[in-house]
């Protein structure tokens, strides 16, 4: 299982993103897990399955990980991923 959070979510049209390091991966509500209903930046578990489109993967058996706080704000989570852009480098 990988963590990481949902960047972007579209309860409208049932969809988003999660970041999982310097990745992104498309999120479906129908591979949502029963439970808190996905909402941006609160922190998941998930695996990965296939993508709709050739040779991409999206994020599958996807749970809201109640090991960590959900409060997260768009200014940490943004710095969050400055920081792990700089180590993706290979920069310690």
């Amino acid at each position: 299982m990988l963590k990481g959070f949902i960047k972007f979510w579209n309860d409208d049209k049932g969809f988003g993103f999660i970041s999982c390091g310097t990745h992104q991966y498309f999120l479906h509500h129908s591979n949502f897990q029963k439970g808190r209903r996905p909402v941006a930046h609160c922190r998941v578990v998930f695996e990965l399955g296939p993508g709709r489109r050739p040779r991409t993967e999206q994020a599958i058996n996807v749970y809201i990980d109640d090991t960590t706080p959900q409060d997260i704000s768009p200014a940490v989570v943004a710095g969050f991923e400055d920081v792990l852009k700089k180590n993706a480098g290979g920069v310690e």
